[in-house]
């Protein structure tokens, strides 16, 4: 086998020639677009990141505004109670005044319909201690 050495020259200038024309019209477009690819990639990643925090502090905020609202919820209820609770006390203590003004008007009622009774009754009450006493006198002896 015999080794041309115009042969082998000619054959590096056109693989150098191949070579930079390959470089020039796609491995450097090729590397660009990669380039491209690789950046929008992080950039995707850093929105993500970016995102999931922005979420996260909503959801805490949410989470803070929840337990907020239950305790304003448990205070209301609270206040809701001891209103209703004072309310209540109110018509009791309310209700017994009434109770206490009907039983003293009923013990009135009692005490002057007993007056009367015994205001009708003396006359009658005398009249039977007299026959009583003359009927014990007159059936001993």
């Amino acid at each position: 086998m015999n080794i041309q050495l115009s042969v082998v020259i000619w054959t590096v200038i056109c693989f150098s020639v191949l070579m930079l024309i390959l470089h020039n019209l796609l491995f450097k477009p090729v590397l660009a677009l990669f380039d491209r690819r690789r950046e929008k990639i992080e950039e995707a990643q850093r929105k993500k990141a970016e995102n999931e925090r922005i979420l996260q502090e909503h959801q805490k905020m949410l989470a803070d505004k929840k337990a907020e609202a239950l305790q304003m919820q448990k205070e209301q209820s609270a206040n809701a109670i001891a209103q209703i609770q004072s309310d209540n006390k109110k018509q009791m203590e309310d209700a017994k005044k009434e109770h206490l003004k009907n039983v003293e008007a009923y013990r009135e009622d009692i005490q002057k319909e007993y007056a009367r009774i015994i205001e009708a009754l003396t006359p009658q009450m005398q009249k039977a201690a007299d026959a009583l006493a003359e009927r014990i006198i007159t059936h001993k002896v």
